[in-house]
C-alpha cells in the first residue's frame, strides 16, 4: 500500500498544493506531506475505519474554534467492499471533499490493480518454481531413463549377436548330424555286404545313425527356441525405440514448459515496471 500511496500523494499534492496523508486499514499514516506524521494514528480514520462513517471532515468554524484540528476531510478508500484505509486532505471543504472522493475512488483502484499484480506474480512465483522442480526432476529422470535403455540396447544388441553365433554353430551341428546320418547308412550297407564279419561294424553304424538322429532333433529344438528368442529380441527392441522416442518427447516438452514459464515471468516483470498515467 505504501508504495502505491507514495505515487499517489505526490500527484495529488503537486495538482493541489494541499497537504494530503494516506492511512492505512489500522487509521496509521502510511503517507503524508507533513513526514512527520508518518506512523501516526489518526483519530478520523480510525473512526471510518471502525465502520461508524465513511467520511469525516472539520469544517472552518470547527478549525477556527479548536486549534488542534484543521479544516479538511478524511474520506474512506474501499477495496473490494473492504475497509482499506483512508484518504485526508486539508483545505476549504469545497475542493477539499470531492477532491478526497475521487481520489479515494482512483487510489482503491490502484490499490485493487496492485493487489491482483501481487497475486499474480506470487501465483506465478510458485508455478516457476514448481516448474522448476518438476523440470529438475523430469531432466535427472531423462538421464537415469537415456541411461537404463542405453544399457538394454547393447544388452540386447550383444544378445542379438550371440544368438547369431549360436545359430552358426546349430547349422554346423545340423550338417555334421546330416553328414553322419549318411555316413551311417553307407556304413549299415557296407556291413551288410560283409556278413558276418561285419556285424560288429554294423552296430556302430547304428549307434551313429541314433547319434546323428539325436543331435539333428536337438539342433531342430534349438533352432526353434532361437526363432522365438530373436523373435522377442525384435520386440524387446521395437519398444526400447519407442520409449527412448517418448523420453526425447517428454524432454521437449518440458524445454517447451520452461521457455513458456520463463516468457510468463517476463511479460509480469514488465507489468510490474509499468508507470501508472
Amino acid at each position: 500500500m505504501r508504495q502505491v500511496a507514495a505515487r499517489f500523494l505526490k500527484l495529488v499534492s503537486a495538482e493541489t498544493k494541499l497537504p494530503v496523508i494516506v492511512c492505512d486499514e489500522r487509521a496509521t499514516i502510511v503517507e503524508a506531506a507533513d513526514r512527520s506524521r508518518i506512523g501516526t494514528v489518526h483519530a478520523g480514520a480510525q473512526r471510518i475505519l471502525a465502520a461508524e462513517l465513511d467520511e469525516y471532515a472539520v469544517t472552518a468554524e470547527e478549525a477556527r474554534s479548536n486549534p488542534l484540528v484543521k479544516e479538511g476531510v478524511s474520506v474512506l478508500i474501499a477495496v473490494d467492499g473492504h475497509r482499506a484505509g483512508t484518504f485526508g486532505i486539508t483545505g476549504p471543504l469545497a475542493l477539499a471533499r470531492p477532491v478526497a472522493r475521487i481520489s479515494a475512488l482512483v487510489l482503491g483502484t490502484w490499490m485493487k490493480e496492485a493487489r491482483q499484480q501481487s497475486m499474480v506474480r506470487e501465483t506465478a512465483d510458485r508455478v516457476i518454481s514448481i516448474a522448476g522442480d518438476v523440470s529438475t526432476r523430469v531432466e535427472r529422470a531423462g538421464r537415469e531413463t537415456t541411461g537404463i535403455l542405453d544399457e538394454m540396447t547393447r544388452a540386447a544388441q550383444a544378445a542379438s549377436e550371440k544368438m547369431t553365433l549360436t545359430d552358426v554353430v546349430v547349422r554346423t551341428v545340423h550338417e555334421i548330424a546330416q553328414k553322419s546320418r549318411i555316413l551311417s547308412i553307407n556304413g549299415s550297407v557296407e556291413a551288410a555286404r560283409a556278413g558276418d564279419s561285419g556285424r560288429a561294424f554294423a552296430v556302430v553304424a547304428h549307434e551313429m545313425l541314433e547319434l546323428a538322429e539325436s543331435a539333428r532333433s536337438a539342433a531342430a529344438q534349438i533352432q526353434a527356441t532361437l526363432s522365438e528368442a530373436k523373435a522377442s529380441m525384435g520386440a524387446l527392441r521395437a519398444a526400447l525405440d519407442l520409449t527412448s522416442g517418448l523420453a526425447r518427447e517428454q524432454r521437449s516438452a518440458m524445454d517447451e514448459m520452461k521457455e513458456t514459464v520463463r516468457a510468463m515471468e517476463a511479460s509480469l516483470s514488465d507489468l510490474a515496471r509499468t508507470p501508472r498515467t
